[in-house]
C-alpha cells in the first residue's frame, strides 16, 4: 500500500564448506655436508633432512534428516534436500581433523655418486579421523540402512534356492537333529538354474564355500549363517571403517644419483 518494496525474509545459513576453526603449519631442518664435522652428532646429522606438516581443524557442517534406511552421508549432503530434515539444515558439526606428517631424509656418498634415503610417515600418531557420518543416524551405523541392503539379498537367496530352501524342516546331521530354516546345499545338480543358463550349481558350490567359512561346513546354510554372511558382506562395502580416514602410512625410499 505504501508502494515500497519489503526485502523477503532471509536466514543466515552454515554453508557446506565452512570450518570455524583451522591450525596448519609446518616445521623444516636441514643439516649440510660437513655440519658439526668430527662430532657424533654431525656424523650422524649431516646430510640428513626433517620436514613435518600438521593440519588441526573442526569439522564440517551436515544436514540431519529422517532415516528413510537410504545410507545418505555427511557432509555436505545437499542442504538437507536429500530427505526430510530433523534439524536446521547444516546445524550438526563434523568432529575436529587432526594430522601430522613426517619425512625424514638422509644422504650418503657411495661409491663417488649420491645416495638419498627416506622415510615418509602420513598420520604420525595414527589420529582417528572420522570424514564422513551417515546424515540419518548421526553416527557411523545405520540399522535401517544396512537392513534394506541385506533384506532384499535374501530374498532373492530365498526364491534362487526354490525347492532347497528349507523352512524349519528337522534335519538329521552328523547324528544330531536339529531344526533348520535354510538353503539345502548337499546335492548341488538340484539347485535350480535361472534363464539363459545363470545360477544353478556354479552358485550352489558358491554358497558351500560361504557356508563353510560362515558357519560349520555342513552344507545346510542356516538363516543364523546367511546372516553372518550377509553381515559381512555390507560391513566390507558400508561398515564403519569406511566412515574414517586412513591411519598411519609409512613408505621407505631411495635416490641413487649418477
Amino acid at each position: 500500500m505504501t508502494g515500497q518494496r519489503i526485502p523477503p525474509p532471509q536466514a543466515i545459513l552454515t554453508t557446506s564448506d565452512n570450518r570455524t576453526h583451522t591450525i596448519a603449519g609446518n616445521l623444516a631442518a636441514n643439516f649440510p655436508h660437513g655440519w658439526h664435522s668430527g662430532t657424533l652428532l654431525g656424523s650422524i646429522l649431516q646430510d640428513a633432512g626433517v620436514f613435518a606438516t600438521f593440519r588441526f581443524a573442526s569439522g564440517l557442517p551436515y544436514t540431519q534428516i529422517e532415516n528413510g534406511g537410504q545410507g545418505i552421508e555427511g557432509p555436505g549432503n545437499g542442504f538437507g534436500l536429500s530427505g526430510i530434515t530433523t534439524a536446521s539444515l547444516n546445524s550438526s558439526t563434523m568432529p575436529w581433523i587432526k594430522d601430522v606428517d613426517l619425512r625424514v631424509t638422509k644422504g650418503f656418498r657411495v661409491m663417488g655418486k649420491d645416495l638419498s634415503v627416506f622415510a615418509d610417515v602420513r598420520n604420525l600418531f595414527n589420529f582417528t579421523n572420522l570424514v564422513n557420518i551417515f546424515a540419518e543416524t548421526g553416527d557411523v551405523v545405520n540399522a535401517q540402512y544396512e537392513a534394506n541392503l541385506v533384506g532384499p539379498q535374501i530374498t532373492l537367496l530365498q526364491s534362487d534356492a526354490g525347492s532347497l530352501w528349507l523352512n524349519n524342516v528337522p534335519l538329521t546331521i552328523n547324528g544330531v537333529t536339529k531344526t533348520y530354516t535354510g538353503v539345502d546345499l548337499r546335492n548341488c545338480s538340484l539347485y535350480q538354474y535361472g534363464s539363459g543358463g545363470t545360477k544353478g550349481a556354479p552358485d550352489c558350490l558358491a554358497l558351500r564355500q560361504a557356508e563353510a567359512r560362515y558357519g560349520d561346513g555342513n552344507m545346510i546354510f542356516d538363516s543364523n549363517e546367511i546372516n553372518t554372511a550377509y553381515n559381512a558382506w555390507y560391513e566390507a562395502g558400508h561398515g564403519p571403517w569406511t566412515l574414517y580416514d586412513s591411519g598411519i602410512n609409512l613408505r621407505l625410499g631411495f635416490e641413487f644419483t649418477f
